[in-house]
């Protein structure tokens, strides 16, 4: 069976985790988390990194500690890649090394997820200040990142962005509406309530999850987020890159 291609990408801290959790509960979909994380930065991937042998086969410069596919056992992993229509990885600075993998990879499909800005920016926060997390960027840092991701999203050639389905974290894990549209765009069917529950408890969760108002990362967020490019984020790239995205063969 020929392989699919399917990369995942956002801003961090704007659910590519989730969202990969969505698409794996389909077992036609087989996403590693930062499989390839090291290897974005450096360049030369090509498709003998999704061959099986490779593709699982996760090596010491490939990625970071937690990289990978979030299970060990070797056989069920082969098994997934067997009966997987679609393989890929999500890597949410993808944004970063688009006209690389858009040339390395032309006939790939995307999903980039686009969460609110403060959001974004607490999230940063509140790993930044955690002790017991290497994470080192704060809301500034965060904003900048936004920024740049809806920046390389709107910069994409129209042929490009019929490639990209783009989601919103705020309704993506609760709208079957949304939902469906993803798998549609995939060609697959979506997965049933009772699966969708736990991650839609989770995320339900996450969301309820109170942080310390910071008054001086809301002004920085409301005055350096570009939040015009992000009504015309939504606005243009959301449903019109699905109907672009059905006007082409696969």
């Amino acid at each position: 069976m020929v392989k699919e291609l399917l990369f995942v990408s956002g801003t961090p801290r704007s659910g590519t985790s989730a969202l990969v959790r969505l698409l794996n509960l389909n077992p036609a979909v087989m996403i590693g988390m930062e499989r390839y994380f090291s290897r974005y930065k450096k360049g030369g991937l090509d498709n003998s990194f999704f061959d099986a042998d490779r593709f699982l086969d996760v090596q010491e410069n490939d990625t970071h500690a937690k990289g990978g596919f979030g299970m060990q056992d070797a056989k069920k992993l082969r098994e997934r890649y067997e009966r997987a229509q679609i393989i890929g990885d999500k890597y949410p600075l993808l944004y970063l090394q688009f006209d690389e993998i858009l040339a390395a990879f032309p006939e790939a499909r995307h999903v980039f997820i686009i969460r609110n800005p403060l959001s974004v920016a607490e999230s940063y926060q509140e790993r930044s200040e955690n002790p017991a997390d290497s994470f080192n960027k704060d809301y500034r840092t965060a904003i900048e990142e936004w920024n740049k991701g809806l920046d390389a999203m709107l910069a994409l050639p129209e042929a490009a962005r019929a490639k990209f389905c783009v989601v919103e974290y705020e309704s993506i894990f609760k709208s079957a509406a949304e939902i469906n549209r993803l798998f549609t765009f995939l060609g697959l069917s979506p997965p049933e309530a009772k699966a969708l529950a736990g991650l839609q408890e989770r995320a339900n969760d996450l969301e309820q999850t109170l942080v310390p108002r910071r008054d001086d990362l809301r002004a920085y967020v409301t005055r350096n987020a570009k939040w015009g490019l992000y009504k015309r984020f939504l606005r243009e790239l959301s449903s019109p890159v699905q109907h672009q995205h059905d006007q082409v063969q696969r």
